[in-house]
């Protein structure tokens, strides 16, 4: 299993345990982007977009450094074409969220940002 393919599975979990229950993982867009994980919480007319990124520690920042503004933009119309293919999601609420894993000698910490952008 690839580290991201690891990461995205605890990221699931860690929703699941939140109460969230996953609409979609990986979905693509053809020539426009991924979402790792699609979700909503089940009492709530809220979709929530999860990008999930990890990432070594290193001087190259952290896995928050590593989601730039021209792929929050692959997110948000990743997102818009996932809305038009799924009707019965019209009338809810978008938010996007990330789960960070950083990679350290010493072990790893997650940390989510809610409404990160």
């Amino acid at each position: 299993m690839r580290q991201g393919a690891f990461y995205e599975t605890q990221a699931q979990l860690i929703l699941c345990q939140a109460g969230l229950q996953i609409v979609a993982t990986n979905f693509i867009a053809t020539g426009i982007g991924e979402i790792d994980i699609i979700a909503t919480p089940s009492q709530q007319s809220l979709l929530i977009f999860v990008e999930v990124r990890s990432r070594k520690k290193s001087q190259f920042g952290t896995a928050a450094d590593s989601i730039s503004p021209t792929k929050q933009g692959r997110i948000y119309r990743t997102a818009e074409y996932f809305l038009q293919q799924h009707p019965e999601y019209a009338e809810y609420e978008c938010r996007f969220d990330v789960l960070l894993f950083d990679v350290m000698a010493d072990g790893v910490v997650h940390e989510w940002l809610v409404a990160a952008f």
